[in-house]
């Protein structure tokens, strides 16, 4: 009898032993200028994924996703993400810096390896103005994000930047994606503002409207 059980304990731990380990899947990608030249030292991270409607309310709340690692990219532009969990979607996100950010949006399943195509970050321009109410008084900390991309183009890649505007109103956004784009704006209380434009002018004042919920 004893034998017997100790022949049982036996085999459940061999079969224990060749369970296989959960497999880190890959993220490996490239990063460059408008020129194609590698963009080193960029912080590159990874966070879970969000659909449409959720990535809207984020916005709404003035909040983002909590990064789940980051990386940086090499001296020829590469970087690579490691998942080791399983069943876990993410999106890719590229920092802005002096650059314009990028987000793919994926989903990037944890479980595979990927390879993506190189991700060539845009040229700048500066956008500046002022936020105000319908009165005209100016509107302090509203949330600036300038986008770049034309409307009917697939949202693979969303290239981006962000600022906030003064106690005054004013804004600048250093390095926002250069040529055509789209703008928005939100504050507290107040109805969120789009602007999308194929011909985006370098100066954008911006009146936002008393809203709720």
């Amino acid at each position: 009898m004893i034998r017997r059980r100790l022949l049982g304990l036996a085999s459940v731990l061999l079969a224990f032993s060749f369970v296989p380990a959960a497999r880190a899947g890959t993220i490996a990608g490239r990063v460059l200028d408008s020129g194609g030249a590698p963009v080193a030292g960029l912080k590159v991270a990874w966070e879970p994924y969000r659909t449409d409607e959720q990535t809207l309310v984020d916005e709404t709340k003035g909040v983002a996703p909590s990064s789940l690692g980051e990386t940086t990219t090499d001296a020829a532009g590469r970087f690579q993400v490691k998942l080791d969990k399983p069943g876990l979607e993410v999106s890719i996100r590229v920092m802005s810096g002096t650059l314009p950010g990028a987000l793919l949006a994926g989903p990037y399943d944890s479980s595979e390896d990927l390879t993506l195509d190189d991700v060539e970050l845009p040229a700048v321009e500066k956008i500046s103005g002022r936020v105000s109410d319908e009165t005209g008084k100016p509107i302090g900390d509203a949330r600036i994000r300038a986008t770049g991309g034309l409307a009917f183009e697939e949202e693979d890649v969303v290239f981006y930047a962000q600022a906030k505007s003064g106690a005054d109103g004013s804004y600048s956004v250093a390095n926002a994606p250069a040529n055509a784009g789209g703008l928005s704006v939100r504050a507290a209380g107040y109805s969120p503002s789009q602007q999308p434009s194929m011909q985006r002018r370098t100066t954008v004042n911006v009146t936002l409207k008393r809203g709720g919920t």
